[in-house]
């Protein structure tokens, strides 16, 4: 590694040629800050950098790469912890770009970096994490307010990996603080309102019990509410252990109950199946956490109202919410009882003001003051109601009007109310723009969310630096945001509803729209299944614009375009937005029902393929009632197989027949045995047309869904049903070999070893070695790395096998058996797998409870622990026969510790369950244990000798026989 020489006063604020790393740090404490630095320093040299600036207790330092950066920062860490956690010192790092030239803006990114700093140990920069992780390193792009923020930064589990491999944050001595998954509202400059920042945090820091558990923020559009609540979320993020996590409710979609879960639980990490109601007050119930909701005011509710009330009831959870006050009074109607509103709509105090409006005006005009007299500088505050988007809006004219003038031209206007100052500042602005500057405002005026300068440009078909410049002069004005790198820019929600007015203005609005839908098209091509990795990103990225897109294509009834956006958005069916899928397909749908699309070619088909579509939306839903879901799915299913006909569309038959096949077998109520033979007699329809001569994968495809099926069968001879299902596995692996499938083979190979676990024939020992050797190739492709979930999964099946294995060394088995358990919970953390979690510490207690060796007592009471731990999960509402299964298997080790009270409570608990759901095997078992555990009770309360009755007895057996033999003997004597 390079060593650099001593570094004088005079290297300090002299950038060295060629490096491109910022690093930042200061340290949280005064006392020891001296010491801590001067080792910092010292190890800044040995590791290849140079100090550009120390001041304070603050470093700025210049490095060539960004691995030597962070090596830096994790030894340096590593060196300085304690006992408590880490050093007291933060580190922040940003790589700069490919320039060799360094400009002055790029070194002010040290006060940006200060805020990757704030809350965290070590903090990289997205562009810093990029090069780090071997990619080619990235250009410039900060996700910033400008000369404020950098609000987004690699993940803790990243970071954590960093300092220390193999551990989790999770682990005792992990200390970052993050605002989770970053901030993805507006990008838009703080303004300090440093009484109404103070108010909020003790608000919601209150140690009443209710006082803070949910604030509003109230105001009108331009108060600054989202501005306000993202600074508290910061601060919060740095003072409390617990997350913050910020969700913009930014539709009428997301504003809906299932909308609203949606958002959080994507954002707070759960997984697909867990991002509804149900599961975010699960995991609201175990975690700490502060959520900021924006954009409240579009929550009219009374479900999502008492949703997010029975979210801060357990008392870990509080929320913030951001709302427009004049429509607030449905949403916030309940309020009193269990929370606090903040309003906002007094405007900014008068120091505030006038610093936000200086502040604008200089990143204009370096060195602007307020002239003197200052008459017409407070008439023009006055007249913006002291609003900070306003304040922005009009301090931003200053380079090219005098104070007066504006305040002249804003005396004009008759505005009362808040509402009616901004709308009255957007059009004064508006006048003074440019045509060709109208008219790209116009067209951001398109857009749902923030957007990429290159479709803007394609839409206005006009050059890039055109636009670009066009674009530049409305952030000038304080309309727009851009970033000059990336060409990203995003408006404030009241600007672009601005925006959209001015653009319904148009005579030739569907012309634009035409362009708008036919530039998403020429982005993106083909369809969502053969979408490469990169097009992928710019969908999911883009996808409110997406949205967007296709709402212009039905209002056109263009159905062309319709379809594509319908099949673009496969993709978002893999990412969790399946509510926003199936109203695209349903959108679309109703472009089916006008008379112009019966003249189409091909009209029918059209049809079938919205509804099998749409049937494939059902089926993956994770939000509401799964039964339901795939109910809603097989109409679907069935509607679309009444045009796809096995003799028109032979091969579009057996797809349909296949998914209505997935959907009745995953239908949990009516009939089990029912609905799985209607599930085969799908799969035996499709291989009519998939024959393994013609569509071989297609072939083994359905193979591997039979013998799902079979697997699954309740009636019938269950030994020959699981037969018939390893017949079809093996089928399937004829053709999805290791080398050439090894994804699909793996996929088999487990189902392939579950089938040989549960089959009762044959020799068991023997069956569930050959289980346990498929599980074992299986994982030679789902590997910890590649394929964690998989890889869990196929722990756990594994562990369940060698749990089952009688033969050779039992005990060695049931240890084996813990320790794949143990692996899998490596990967099922309770927070982002919950289910699989509480299914692993489940099996995991049966291991315990069936461990030979070692204190019994201490086993038992590892097997109770685990089972504890799967009914914070296995809830009696959300699970309730899963709940009274672990509730069964635990009251028999309570029994067996002597806790004879509570297990007979526990056990009549769970029987009362299995006899609500009709389980007869579990009932007879129950009922058999507490008919065991009614014998009379013991002499002697707490220790467990013969019942009363045995010992009274055999008492009386003794004195008879003692009485005999009294007699006998006193005969034989007389």
């Amino acid at each position: 590694m390079q060593q650099n020489p001593k570094i004088s006063t005079s290297d300090e604020n002299e950038w060295p040629s060629g490096h491109r790393v910022v690093l930042y740090a200061d340290s949280e404490e005064q006392l020891d800050a001296g010491e801590q630095l001067a080792l910092l320093q010292n190890m800044i040299q040995h590791y290849g950098g140079q100090v550009y600036s120390h001041t304070g207790v603050a470093v700025i330092a210049a490095f060539e790469r960004t691995q030597d950066a962070s090596e830096l920062a994790a030894d340096f860490q590593q060196r300085r912890r304690t006992q408590a956690g880490l050093s007291s010192v933060r580190i922040g790092i940003h790589w700069l770009g490919d320039s060799l030239l360094t400009r002055p803006e790029d070194l002010s990114l040290a006060s940006r970096i200060a805020w990757l700093a704030e809350g965290g140990q070590v903090l990289l920069s997205e562009t810093a994490k990029a090069a780090l992780c071997g990619t080619a390193e990235p250009t410039l792009a900060l996700h910033c307010w400008p000369r404020r923020r950098l609000i987004r930064g690699a993940s803790a589990e990243d970071l954590y990996e960093l300092l220390y491999p193999g551990r989790t944050p999770k682990e005792p001595g992990g200390r970052f603080f993050l605002l989770a998954g970053g901030i993805t509202g507006a990008q838009e400059r703080y303004v300090v309102r440093k009484s109404k920042e103070d108010e909020v945090l003790q608000a919601l820091l209150s140690e009443d019990a209710t006082a803070g558990r949910v604030v509003v923020l109230l105001g009108s559009s331009g108060a600054g509410k989202t501005r306000l609540a993202v600074r508290c979320a910061v601060d919060l993020a740095g003072l409390l252990k617990q997350n913050v996590y910020f969700v913009a409710i930014n539709s009428l979609a997301a504003a809906l109950l299932d909308g609203v879960a949606s958002r959080l639980g994507e954002r707070i990490g759960l997984n697909n199946a867990d991002r509804d109601p149900a599961g975010v007050l699960a995991w609201a119930a175990r975690t700490e956490a502060i959520l900021v909701l924006d954009h409240d005011e579009l929550v009219v509710s009374a479900a999502v109202r008492n949703f997010i009330e029975d979210l801060v009831r357990p008392g870990k959870v509080r929320v913030l919410l951001t709302s427009r006050s004049t429509v607030s009074t449905a949403s916030t109607a309940a309020l009193p009882e269990w929370g606090q509103e903040i309003s906002l709509q007094q405007g900014m105090e008068p120091d505030e003001a006038e610093q936000l409006f200086v502040e604008t005006v200089q990143r204009q005009v370096t060195g602007w003051r307020v002239p003197e007299p200052r008459q017409h500088f407070e008439e023009v505050l006055a007249l913006t109601s002291s609003l900070p988007l306003c304040i922005e809006l009009v301090a931003a004219q200053v380079t090219t009007e005098t104070l007066k003038e504006i305040a002249e031209s804003l005396g004009d206007a008759s505005a009362t109310g808040d509402e009616s100052v901004l709308q009255h500042c957007l059009s004064r602005v508006w006048r003074n723009l440019q045509k060709v500057d109208q008219e790209t405002l116009r067209l951001c005026g398109l857009f749902a969310a923030r957007s990429g300068l290159s479709t803007l440009t394609r839409i206005a078909e006009n050059e890039k630096g055109a636009v670009l410049s066009s674009l530049t002069r409305l952030g000038s004005a304080g309309l727009v945001q851009t970033d000059a790198v990336t060409g990203e820019f995003t408006l404030h929600p009241s600007i672009l509803r601005y925006a959209r007015t001015r653009l319904e203005e148009r005579t030739d609005h569907a012309l634009l729209t035409a362009r708008f839908v036919r530039t998403y098209r020429a982005i993106l091509p083909g369809d969502g299944n053969s979408l490469l990795p990169e097009q992928a990103m710019i969908l999911l990225k883009e996808w409110e614009n997406l949205l967007q897109a296709h709402h212009y294509a039905v209002l056109a009834k263009d159905f062309k375009a319709a379809m594509h956006f319908q099949q673009l958005s496969v993709v978002a069916l893999k990412h969790g937005k399946l509510t926003d899928f199936i109203g695209l397909v349903e959108a679309t749908n109703t472009l089916t029902r006008i008379p112009e699309f019966a003249l189409r070619d091909n009209a029918d088909q059209w049809q079938a393929t919205l509804q099998n579509t749409l049937g494939m939306a059902y089926s993956n839903l994770p939000s509401g009632d799964r039964d339901t879901n795939l109910r809603a799915a097989t109409v679907c299913y069935e509607a679309a197989l009444r045009v796809y006909t096995k003799e028109r569309y032979p091969k579009d038959w057996a797809m349909t027949q296949n998914n209505l096949g997935l959907a009745y077998r995953n239908l949990s109520s009516g009939d089990r045995d029912t609905n799985v033979r209607a599930a085969i007699d799908c799969y035996e329809s499709a291989l009519k047309v998939y024959t393994e001569e013609r569509f071989l994968m297609d072939w083994a495809m359905t193979q591997n869904n039979l013998g799902l099926a079979y697997c699954n069968l309740p009636s019938g001879d269950r030994d020959a049903n699981l037969r018939a299902a390893i017949g079809f596995f093996r089928a399937a692996l004829g053709v999805r070999t290791e080398e050439h499938f090894p994804m699909d083979w793996a996929m088999v190979q487990n189902n392939l070893g579950e089938a040989l676990q549960k089959l009762p024939s044959g020799d068991r020992d023997t069956n569930l070695r050959a289980a346990i050797a498929c599980f074992e190739c299986a994982l030679k492709i789902y590997t910890h790395q590649q394929f964690p979930t998989d890889w869990a999964l196929t722990q756990n099946k594994l562990g369940n096998a060698y749990n089952e294995l009688v033969s050779n060394n039992r005990d060695a088995n049931v240890r084996f058996a813990i320790g794949c358990y143990e692996s899998a919970l490596k990967v099922y953390m309770e927070e982002q797998f919950p289910t699989e979690w509480d299914l692993t510490q489940d099996h995991l207690g049966t291991a315990y409870s069936n461990l030979l060796s070692g204190n019994r007592l201490t086993n038992l009471q590892a097997a109770m622990a685990c089972y504890e731990a799967a009914l914070r999960v296995r809830t009696k509402t959300r699970f309730p026969v899963d709940w009274a299964t672990t509730l069964f298997n635990r009251a028999l080790l309570e029994k067996e510790c002597g806790l004879d009270e509570q297990a007979w409570t526990h056990m009549k608990q769970a029987w009362q369950v299995f006899v609500d759901y009709g389980i007869q095997m579990n009932i007879e078992q129950a009922e058999r244990s507490l008919r065991a555990w009614t014998k009379p009770k013991t002499l002697f309360l707490g220790r467990r000798f013969l019942p009363l009755g045995i010992v009274i007895a055999v008492l009386i057996s003794i004195v008879s026989v003692v009485w005999m033999l009294g007699k006998l003997i006193a005969r034989v004597f007389h």
